[in-house]
């Protein structure tokens, strides 16, 4: 490695050594280098499309910290996993806050006149009206609530 002219006991015993600490570190050198490379676990890309739950919690527990999420969301809508059908009491779907009720309550305009002040009849009607209203407010209600949470 080194040139050989001019060269005294010295120095040839210096280039001995310096040759020696110059293969000791490149086999070490090589050594750790194969070490690494033989250990180093070659990072792969897969993609799953849909994976099951039981597949999403095992990627989950083995490669926690190297899971990657390509959407831009991890969730889904309510409404692929659930269906909410709302039932409203029965008052609200009987024929006492129908038209036909209602009309058959109030009757003749005419006849109105000749009921007592204190008669049902004279003050029935508005007591369905706002039963009617009620009833319709909160199926508008309920229904839209369902919507948004079901698009959540």
């Amino acid at each position: 490695m080194f040139k050989a002219n001019g060269s005294n006991r010295h120095q040839i015993n210096y280039q001995r050594i310096a040759t020696r600490l110059y293969l000791f570190v490149l086999l070490i050198s090589l050594i750790i280098i194969s070490f690494y490379l033989l250990l180093n676990e070659d990072l792969q890309q897969n993609t799953i499309r849909q994976p099951l739950e039981f597949q999403y919690k095992e990627l989950e527990k083995t490669y926690s910290s190297n899971l990657y999420y390509p959407c831009s969301t991890v969730s889904m809508n309510h409404s692929t996993l659930i269906m909410i059908e709302p039932y409203f009491h029965q008052i609200c779907s009987s024929d006492l806050i129908s038209d036909a009720w209602m009309d058959n309550i109030n009757g003749d305009h005419v006849m109105n006149d000749y009921f007592s002040i204190f008669d049902y009849r004279n003050s029935g009607i508005f007591h369905f009206q706002l039963l009617s209203l009620l009833c319709q407010h909160s199926q508008q209600t309920v229904n839209i609530s369902i919507k948004t949470f079901l698009q959540t």
